[in-house]
């Protein structure tokens, strides 16, 4: 069994998964307020015995950079150890980099609070690269409205601990 969550600096995300069921089934899942929590380990502890479920691993994805194995994560006074770090750059970098001809897609809390600015400063941003300007606005941009980090966060836990088993 797997604890997923999406931790992020307004709500947190978590729920329960197993092998069999896959990652867009989850056995359990709640939705709090992060702020309300002392802690991440508060928060699960409290989830898992509402759950009434054991786990073996924990996935998480944070809002928040990564630096040195150490995740601050936003708005919030915690901090988890251990977390693995992922290079980033501007997605119109990463646009040009990888081709993404076939589109990209922006999830999270925040872009779903900000379709109207996504659809105005970001995408004249994003299209701005210099003598990529053509090549940028053949890119299609995609929001994702679902609980993507969640799903993330499962995917990847269930995949990788299943290997390790």
């Amino acid at each position: 069994m797997l604890l997923a969550g999406d931790i992020g600096g307004t709500k947190t995300d978590l729920a329960i998964f197993s092998h069999e069921a896959g990652p867009h089934a989850p056995l359990v899942q709640t939705q709090v307020r992060s702020a309300d929590y002392p802690s991440l380990q508060a928060l699960a502890a409290e989830f898992l015995k509402r759950a009434d479920m054991a786990v073996e691993q924990a996935c998480f994805d944070v809002a928040g950079p990564v630096i040195n194995g150490r995740a601050k994560i936003t708005n919030l006074p915690w901090v988890i150890d251990e977390a693995r770090r992922w290079q980033r750059m501007s997605i119109s970098n990463r646009s040009i980099k990888v081709m993404a001809t076939g589109g990209i897609y922006v999830a999270g809390g925040i872009p779903l609070h900000m379709l109207s600015a996504l659809e105005a400063r970001f995408m004249r941003a994003f299209k701005r690269k210099g003598r990529f300007v053509e090549l940028m606005s053949q890119i299609p941009v995609h929001v994702i409205l679902t609980r993507a980090a969640l799903l993330g966060a499962a995917v990847y836990g269930l995949e990788h601990f299943n290997d390790e088993s």
